[in-house]
């Protein structure tokens, strides 16, 4: 009988840490402690003792990363809300160009606030591209998980295209459009040659949708807040991210038909 467990063994399937931040420990525990006693690599004869989970497989060492990273996404989640929001009122065209006039008097009272966001989603962006090169984008991913792999999968996924998103968007509106009236938005979404360009909206909306709602699952866990609540948290990811599609698909269909 193998008695003397290696220590890397050990460490990747070790009990759950509350706050651990990996995204793939599955359901909660209400203590930062367990027994080994379910992972199946040991024989059932044997009474390891508590150990600590240390979660070799990826997470260590990156803590404060993720809850950067889950910080500045809840920030950007809530622009993406009022973002959304406004964008949505396109299916009334008098009150989308009365608010998208409001944000720019905005903006130019503050003429900070852009930059501050651009710094933002900069400083999200690189902190997500550090952590997506050490989990990579298969399937199988050097991480101490139980379940959850699907989700963490697509995560990864939707993030990557997230970040082709903002650089089309930004392009488009920025070096293409100019005024932003609903006009000049509904004239760019309706040419003939863009249909490809709205197949990709679509995608993004949907893919945007889950990586805002399962972040805030995951970044609840990040900081250590999940595990005392988690059918609210749970409430909460699922509310976001259902809120976030049907905003991003009323936009779409204001503005691309």
């Amino acid at each position: 009988m193998k008695t003397n467990i290696d220590s890397e063994v050990v460490s990747n399937c070790a009990p759950k840490e509350r706050g651990c931040g990996c995204g793939g420990h599955g359901g909660e525990t209400s203590a930062a402690e367990s027994l080994h006693d379910e992972c199946g690599c040991h024989s059932s004869s044997t009474s390891p003792a508590p150990v600590k989970h240390s979660c070799a497989g990826g997470c260590r060492g990156i803590r404060t990363s993720r809850r950067i990273h889950a910080t500045l996404g809840l920030v950007l989640t809530a622009f993406l809300f009022l973002h959304l929001g406004v964008a949505s009122l396109g299916l009334a065209p008098a009150h989308y160009d009365a608010a998208a006039s409001m944000l720019r008097r905005l903006s130019e009272q503050i003429p900070l606030l852009e930059t501050i966001l651009l710094l933002l989603i900069a400083t999200q962006t690189g902190v997500g591209i550090r952590l997506l090169v050490r989990s990579g984008l298969g399937y199988q991913s050097r991480r101490c998980k139980e379940d959850g792999q699907m989700r963490y999968f697509l995560q990864r996924w939707s993030a990557m295209l997230l970040l082709m998103f903002i650089v089309v968007h930004l392009a488009m509106f920025k070096l293409w459009l100019g005024e932003p009236t609903f006009v000049t938005v509904a004239r760019h979404f309706t040419l003939g040659g863009n249909r490809l360009l709205l197949l990709f909206y679509s995608l993004a909306i949907a893919g945007i949708a889950f990586h805002a709602g399962n972040g805030l699952w995951t970044g609840a866990s990040v900081w250590g807040v999940r595990e005392s609540h988690p059918r609210l948290w749970l409430g909460i990811a699922g509310v976001s991210g259902t809120i976030i599609a049907i905003l991003g698909f009323l936009a779409l269909r204001a503005f691309a038909v």
